[in-house]
């Protein structure tokens, strides 16, 4: 994955693996794959792997286009293998399970059983029953029939309750509880993909809002049409405003691209935060000037050394800038405080906004998320700000927190190793 040494790249490594995993998913090359198959082959119980070969069959067979829904029997070299999928526009669900490890064992004593799929082939079970069967249709047109086992029978006959009904419930209890989590898979990506489509919504307003500017004074001073040096002076102005805004824009998206692609590079070098700070500030106080949100910054007269890539904390701070300045009221102050505790840097952005709601403070560090504050107060932005903050501090070993009281604005602490 990295190269011995290579601290970025360990860094890069562990961050990619940090999101997958706080989505739910481990992503894999294919040389880890056949080198964890590997492993298992060798193993105790080397049909662990067969399960994963059955699906990427199904997957190759599909072509990429599966069915809304099923349930299958494979096989995977001498073993039979049951699949159960569901699918819609955005993502497919699968699983694959041993039809044997669903029947307990207990009750396999007492009776005898055997399970047939949909073309009447056998799953699992006897190859030859009795005359005098119980049949259950299970789904859409899988059978299941059960027979008396032992000599000594059950109570109420040869097909009592007590034979049938636990092996009734053992493979109904599979089935369904397959369909309940693949159905929860499904509905958690469909949200991500609404999320997704909220966000392409978001960006492309955000694009024509400057772009719309850009081309009706473009047109008017190619056309002759501003009364006025003064007026040509003051249109010149707002399309370089505009320009610096669609770069920003670009910008923030080309580097949230990079990060969660794992191709985000750190060049970390020794800063001292209350430089960094300062020079942030100054690069957006005309932003808040012109909104009436002045920056407060306050911090020890030493310095605060950290080891840091300073573009990517940049950026970070920034972020968190451009939101305390976007959600506070106007005539309000926006504050930078940093300092030393318990062997970390902190810098705190403080505004004076509405507040976030306990139920959103986890999910708005989440991609393409943004909180309830935003859509009422029709705040522009792309809902990845706050993601990029996070992996930001993550790559940097550090982590970002959020104090806020709804009505009483917010404070993002940004946390990070102290070089002593």
């Amino acid at each position: 994955l990295f190269a011995a040494g290579d601290h970025d790249g360990a860094q890069r490594t562990g961050l990619q693996l940090a999101q997958h995993l706080d989505s739910g998913r481990w992503l894999l090359t294919r040389g880890m794959a056949d080198y964890f198959r590997d492993e298992l082959t060798q193993s105790a119980r080397p049909e662990s792997w067969l399960l994963a070969e059955v699906l990427r069959a199904l997957w190759q067979e599909w072509q990429g286009r599966p069915p809304d829904r099923g349930l299958r029997a494979m096989e995977s070299g001498s073993r039979r293998v049951i699949t159960l999928w569901r699918a819609n526009a955005q993502i497919v669900a699968a699983l694959a399970a041993f039809p044997e490890n669903f029947i307990p064992g207990a009750v396999t004593r007492d009776f005898g059983y055997q399970l047939l799929d949909a073309n009447g082939k056998l799953v699992t079970g006897a190859s030859s029953p009795p005359s005098q069967t119980t049949t259950r249709v299970i789904g859409d047109s899988w059978m299941l029939r059960v027979w008396s086992g032992g000599s000594q029978g059950s109570e109420g006959g040869a097909f009592g309750p007590r034979t049938v009904l636990p092996l009734m419930a053992a493979v109904i209890l599979f089935l369904w509880s397959s369909v309940y989590f693949v159905a929860r898979a499904i509905r958690r990506e469909a949200a991500v993909a609404r999320l997704q489509s909220d966000f392409v919504a978001t960006v492309s307003h955000e694009f024509r809002s400057p772009l719309t500017t850009v081309r009706q004074l473009a047109e008017m001073l190619e056309m002759g049409q501003v009364p006025s040096e003064a007026r040509r002076l003051k249109y010149y102005q707002v399309l370089a405003d505009e320009a610096r805004r669609l770069q920003r824009l670009v910008e923030t998206l080309l580097n949230f691209g990079k990060m969660e692609a794992g191709a985000q590079r750190y060049r970390m070098e020794e800063l001292d935060i209350s430089n960094l700070v300062r020079q942030v500030a100054s690069e957006v106080d005309a932003q808040t000037h012109e909104g009436g949100r002045p920056i407060e910054i306050a911090g020890p007269p030493g310095e605060c050394r950290v080891r840091a890539d300073a573009e990517a904390l940049a950026l970070a701070l920034r972020n968190l800038l451009d939101n305390a300045i976007k959600y506070s009221p106007a005539g309000t102050a926006v504050g930078i405080h940093w300092g030393e505790e318990n062997g970390r840097v902190s810098i705190r952005v403080v505004d004076q906004g509405p507040g976030i709601d306990a139920a959103e403070r986890d999910a708005v560090f989440r991609k393409f998320v943004r909180g309830r504050a935003a859509a009422e107060g029709n705040v522009k932005g792309t809902g990845v700000g706050l993601a990029m903050v996070r992996q930001i501090l993550t790559a940097h070993g550090g982590e970002v927190q959020l104090e806020s009281e709804m009505g009483h604005g917010s404070t993002f602490t940004l946390l990070l190793p102290a070089l002593n």
